[in-house]
């Protein structure tokens, strides 16, 4: 069974959120099921379009709007495009058992015709508030006035959500001068992703503040390093380092540029750093 955001504390969440997950772990399941076994047909029904690598990725995030999401990408054949096919599926018939259970699983269903090759598919499910308190960390950590840590909400940073990431970062462009990009929640990111990390960094630099890097994993520091990340910006392996490595002015929301670099962070400085 496919695991969709469950963990060693999964025990100490409230019995609406431990529901919802297991749930959306069935709905997904079956999903899948459904996708490598109508998505990838055998050779014996293949057609000349299927001739193409087969490929699925999932991943599985709580958003902002207090939803549990789960995005299916894959290269097989598109599924009908017409989500209600899903949603008026009122009782187990014989062939559509899957789509019975992911219609009383999830409250919403989206599909995306295929686009450069790949199809997408969503499950959402929708949290009650007391789930919901379990599941939202703040966007957000302010250091300063003028310093903030923006703890990128988005496991994975690709081609189906880096205009989202584009969309979320936005307004922190222009509410800051000094920025840190938290990748602690961050997997996996690829061309997509990358270009929108460097877009951000360049808008800051236009606007004449700076994005730093920090919490990068294996694989997302082993992609930083490949294409020179460290030429465009600095990327720490902590959060406290890469808010130490500004300077006294900035940490305490001064603009003496002349305050000495060598002294430490205020205590309010300390103590929001603790509590992020």
């Amino acid at each position: 069974m496919l695991k969709v955001g469950t963990g060693k504390h999964s025990g100490c969440l409230p019995e609406a959120l431990q529901t919802a997950i297991s749930e959306m772990q069935l709905a997904a399941t079956e999903l899948v099921s459904n996708v490598i076994l109508h998505g990838f047909p055998q050779e014996s029904t293949a057609t000349p379009e299927d001739s193409q690598p087969r490929k699925l990725h999932l991943c599985a995030f709580a958003n902002p709007r207090g939803q549990l999401v789960v995005q299916v990408a894959h290269t097989g054949r598109s599924f009908n495009g017409n989500a209600a096919e899903v949603k008026a599926v009122t009782s187990p018939l014989e062939g559509q058992m899957g789509l019975f259970i992911i219609s009383r699983c999830v409250d919403h269903v989206y599909y995306s015709a295929a686009d450069h090759g790949q199809s997408y598919i969503w499950l959402i499910r929708n949290l009650t508030p007391a789930a919901v308190q379990h599941t939202q960390r703040p966007v957000t950590t302010d250091i300063s006035d003028s310093l903030s840590v923006f703890h990128i909400p988005f496991p994975a940073i690709d081609a189906s959500n880096a205009t989202a990431f584009r969309d979320a970062i936005g307004a922190y462009l222009k509410a800051v001068r000094h920025l840190i990009l938290d990748f602690s929640a961050v997997d996996f990111i690829d061309s997509a992703g990358l270009g929108s990390i460097v877009w951000a960094i360049r808008c800051m630099e236009g606007i004449k503040g700076e994005i730093r890097l920090c919490c990068p994993n294996k694989p997302v520091q082993a992609l930083f390093d490949l294409v020179c990340m460290n030429r465009i910006t600095s990327v720490f392996a902590t959060q406290q380092q890469a808010v130490e490595s500004f300077s006294w002015a900035i940490l305490n929301g001064c603009h003496a540029e002349s305050v000495p670099t060598t002294l430490q962070p205020s205590e309010a400085v300390a103590d929001r750093l603790r509590a992020s």
